[in-house]
């Protein structure tokens, strides 16, 4: 197991028979002077969202020059984000403003925390994401049945590789067996359709961090 409070790289990113310590120092400067740095989470894990919020620290201290994207915002409440971090709104405001209680299935204190680092240190705020209605009419019909003009610009994803397709599949599963609709199969449309609309929605996200990088 690995220790508490302790950075490691796993056993399969570098062919090791188990996760290997990290430095801390090291490894946060490190990261600091990536462009684009992936924290992940389980979105109910209120630890995971403490850790993310040391990690954002650490690495302002390093660089304050960053930005934070997050996942559930869709690129239409940009303006909302950036009158948050300009001070403008309040907190009530602000989740009524996004809506929030429509927006994403988890407490909003569990994020707070981190849109108050954010304006606090008036790092700029960034949503990644698209309508979730692109993303249920990806899941729907597929890609090639979703007008081009309900895209929201979003290119075609590239395919995914074979074991996110396999943990794709698993989800897939479990959920078709919560709704009893029985053993799906891999060959199935609806799980084709399901892939291209994680594609879709990890696509978007990748795009808008590309983007602001570029410019």
């Amino acid at each position: 197991c690995i220790a508490p409070a302790t950075w490691a790289a796993p056993a399969r990113v570098d062919n090791r028979p188990a996760p290997r310590p990290l430095a801390t120092d090291a490894l946060l400067a490190d990261i600091a002077q990536r462009q684009v740095v992936l924290l992940g989470e389980q979105h109910d894990s209120a630890d995971d969202h403490r850790w993310q919020l040391q990690v954002l620290a650490a690495l302002h201290a390093r660089r304050p020059d960053m930005v934070i994207g997050f996942e559930m915002f869709p690129r239409r409440v940009q303006p909302v984000l950036d009158r948050w971090v300009a001070g403008e709104l309040g907190s009530a405001e602000f989740l009524r403003e996004v809506g929030w209680d429509g927006l994403w299935s988890f407490p909003a204190e569990l994020y707070m925390p981190l849109f108050e680092f954010a304006r606090l240190n008036r790092v700029p705020m960034i949503a990644l994401n698209v309508d979730m209605s692109l993303i249920r009419s990806v899941a729907s019909g597929g890609w090639d049945a979703t007008p081009s003009a309900a895209r929201e610009g979003v290119g075609r994803a590239s395919a995914p590789p074979a074991d996110y397709i396999d943990l794709l599949f698993a989800s897939h599963r479990e959920h078709a067996r919560m709704r009893g609709k029985g053993e799906p199969a891999r060959e199935d449309a609806a799980f084709r359709h399901f892939v291209e609309s994680q594609s879709t929605w990890d696509r978007a996200m990748a795009e808008a961090l590309a983007a602001h990088v570029r410019a």
